[in-house]
C-alpha cells in the first residue's frame, strides 16, 4: 500500500469479515471486505449482510447454486483430459432407483431453478446499499459441481447474455425490499421496487430492483409496487424512464415512470407501479415486466412472476368445513361416528381403523417416520431449503421438483415444477422418502430431485389406498403458514376438495401395518 497507495488492497480473504480484522501478529490493512454471505441465502431471503459499514463489501463465492449435471454431454469430454465420473454416479443411482426415465426432466427443472436462484441472489446485492459487489461462484461448472453460468466448455447453459444482464448489467431494474408476490383479490397491498444503475453513461429511469418476500395475494386487492433506480455507471444518470406492463389475463395494464438525476453510486425510488387485481374464479400467474430508456434508447429490461388467489377462509377451520382436524394438540381426538375426512399429522390406531374402513385423511408427515431422516434436526440443511444444493451439502439436498399431471392441481397454477408459489409451504421442510413404498405401485404428485450422487426417492405429496379408504400425504407446511400465506390457504382447499371428491380413489395400495409403521410419529 505504501508503494501505490492509489491501489486497491485486500487482506481479509473470503472468510474475514469486520470482526476478523485484529489478529495476533497486528491489524489487517484492506480497503474493502471479502466475506461470505451468512448461511446459504435461500431464495426471497432479506436478510442483511454481515458488516459493520465502515468498508464496502463483496461477496465471496456468491452462491453455490448447482443444477442437475447432463449426462447427455459426455461425449463433450471424450477428448479431453477430464473423465466425467460423476455422470457414472448420476446413471447409475438413477437406475437403481427407478428414475432413468425421469433424467431428462430433472435437468430441465432443476436447470430452471439454479437460474431463478441466481437472479434472485444478484437482485439482491443490488438492492442492498452496504454491499458493492459480488465474486459469482461459478462462471463454469468445473465438472462435479455443476455451479456454472456457463458448462465446462464455456458454452451458455440456459440463460442468455441478454437475461443475466438484466440482473448484473451496468443499471438494473429490480424489486424493492419488503416485496409479497402471493396476493390476495380485493385487498390493498404494497410491492416496492428499487433501480441499480452500474451504467457508464448518462441515464435516466434506472433498472428496477425487485426486494423479495412474497410473490402470492389475494385476487380483488389493490397493489402498489414501488420503483426505484440504482446507478453505478461513470457519470451522472439523467432524463431515463421505466416503462411497466403487465399482459397476462386477466391483466392487461401499462405505464410509465420518469427518473431523476442519479449520480454513479446512487439508487432512487421513482414510483409506483398500481395495480387493481381482478377477481377471477381460479388463481393466476401474471408477470410484471419493465424497460429503462433514455432519451429512446433501450437501457435495460427486466421481469418478475407473481400469483393472485381468490380470498380464502382466514382460518384452518373455515378451510377444512367438515373435515375433522386431528393435529397438534388435537391429533389425539376421538373421530366422531359419520366423519368422512380428517386432517391429521400422526397415524395411531383409530385413525388406522378409520381408514381401513373407509375414511378419507390428509396427512402431514413432518416429524413422522417416513421423513427422509438425513439432515432432519439440522434447520438449514440442503432438504430444507427452496434453493438449489451448494457443492459443499455431501450427497443429499434440493436440486428442483417435478410436478405431475394430477387432478389434485387443475386449479393451482403450476408449469410442471414448485415455483416462488410453493416457497414458503417448502422452505423448512424435510421431504419423505417414499423408496419403501415404490414396489406398492406409489407415483408421486410432487417429486423432489435430490443430489445427483444419491437420486434418493424423496417427494412432498404422494398418495394411496389403505383398506377401502385412502390416504393423501403432504410434508409440505401448508399448516404453518395459516393464517397468513393466501396460497397456502388455497393449496388446502384444493386438498380437502380433492379428498372428499370422486377423483380420489389411488391405485396404489399399502397395508394397514405398513400405514402404521411408516407415518406415525416416534413414541
Amino acid at each position: 500500500k505504501k508503494l501505490a497507495p492509489h491501489s486497491l488492497v485486500v487482506d481479509c480473504t473470503g472468510y474475514v469479515g469486520p470482526k476478523g480484522l485484529d489478529t495476533p501478529l497486528g491489524h489487517r490493512r484492506t480497503d474493502f471486505y471479502v466475506s461470505l454471505f451468512a448461511g446459504r441465502k435461500d431464495v426471497l431471503d432479506e436478510t442483511p449482510p454481515l458488516t459493520d459499514g465502515l468498508l464496502p463489501l463483496i461477496l465471496h463465492e456468491y452462491h453455490w447454486w448447482s443444477c442437475y449435471p447432463d449426462p447427455s454431454a459426455r461425449r463433450k469430454y471424450e477428448k479431453t483430459q477430464i473423465i466425467p465420473f460423476w455422470l457414472d454416479s448420476l446413471e447409475r443411482t438413477a437406475r437403481v432407483n427407478g428414475q432413468e426415465h425421469l433424467i431428462e426432466t430433472y435437468r430441465r427443472n432443476s436447470l430452471w431453478l439454479q437460474a431463478l436462484c441466481r437472479k434472485d441472489g444478484i437482485e439482491y446485492v443490488r438492492r442492498k446499499p452496504n454491499t458493492e459487489g459480488y465474486i459469482l461462484w461459478l462462471l463454469i461448472d468445473l465438472g462435479l459441481w455443476s455451479e456454472g453460468l456457463f458448462d465446462d466448455f464455456w458454452r451458455p447453459k440456459n440463460v442468455s447474455a441478454e437475461e443475466f444482464l438484466r440482473s448484473n448489467g451496468d443499471t438494473v431494474v429490480v424489486l424493492g425490499s419488503g416485496n409479497r408476490e402471493s396476493l390476495e383479490v380485493g385487498k390493498r397491498d404494497r410491492v416496492r421496487f428499487k433501480v441499480d444503475r452500474y451504467g457508464s453513461s448518462i441515464l435516466e429511469g434506472g433498472s428496477i430492483l425487485g426486494s423479495e418476500g412474497n410473490r402470492c395475494f389475494a385476487a380483488g386487492r389493490y397493489v402498489s409496487i414501488p420503483i426505484a433506480v440504482d446507478h453505478y455507471g461513470s457519470s451522472t444518470l439523467e432524463r431515463g424512464k421505466v416503462k411497466w406492463w403487465i399482459d397476462d389475463a386477466p391483466l392487461s395494464l401499462s405505464g410509465t415512470l420518469g427518473v431523476p438525476s442519479l449520480e454513479p453510486g446512487n439508487m432512487a425510488s421513482i414510483g409506483t407501479v398500481d395495480i387493481s387485481l381482478p377477481v377471477a374464479g381460479e388463481p393466476y400467474k401474471f408477470k410484471l415486466g419493465v424497460e429503462l430508456s433514455q432519451e429512446g434508447r433501450r437501457v435495460n429490461s427486466n421481469e418478475w412472476s407473481f400469483w393472485a388467489f381468490p380470498e380464502t377462509e382466514p382460518s384452518l377451520e373455515e378451510i377444512c368445513g367438515n373435515a375433522m382436524i386431528r393435529v397438534g394438540t388435537r391429533r389425539e381426538n376421538k373421530i366422531a361416528p359419520g366423519t368422512e375426512i380428517v386432517l391429521c399429522d400422526d397415524v395411531d390406531d383409530q385413525l388406522a381403523d378409520f381408514v381401513v374402513d373407509g375414511g378419507r385423511c390428509i396427512l402431514f408427515t413432518g416429524g413422522t417416520a417416513i421423513e427422509n431422516p438425513i439432515g432432519a434436526d439440522n434447520p438449514g440443511d440442503p432438504y430444507k431449503m427452496f434453493r438449489t444444493i451448494p457443492w459443499n451439502a455431501g450427497d443429499h439436498g434440493n436440486s428442483g421438483t417435478v410436478i405431475a399431471a394430477h387432478p389434485l392441481l387443475k386449479s393451482f397454477p403450476h408449469e410442471g415444477m414448485c415455483d416462488l408459489q410453493f416457497l414458503y409451504m417448502l422452505k423448512g421442510h424435510q421431504p419423505m422418502d417414499f423408496g419403501p413404498l415404490i414396489e406398492h405401485g406409489i407415483e408421486p404428485i410432487i417429486r423432489m430431485i435430490d443430489h445427483y450422487a444419491a437420486n434418493r426417492n424423496v417427494a412432498h405429496m404422494i398418495e394411496f389406498s389403505v383398506g377401502k379408504g385412502a390416504v393423501l400425504a403432504t410434508s409440505l407446511g401448508i399448516l404453518d403458514n395459516i393464517p397468513g400465506r393466501i396460497e397456502a390457504g388455497y393449496l388446502l382447499k384444493c386438498l380437502v376438495e380433492y379428498a372428499g371428491g370422486e377423483e380420489f380413489g389411488p391405485a396404489a395400495r399399502i397395508t394397514r401395518e405398513l400405514f402404521g409403521k411408516l407415518f406415525s410419529r416416534p413414541a
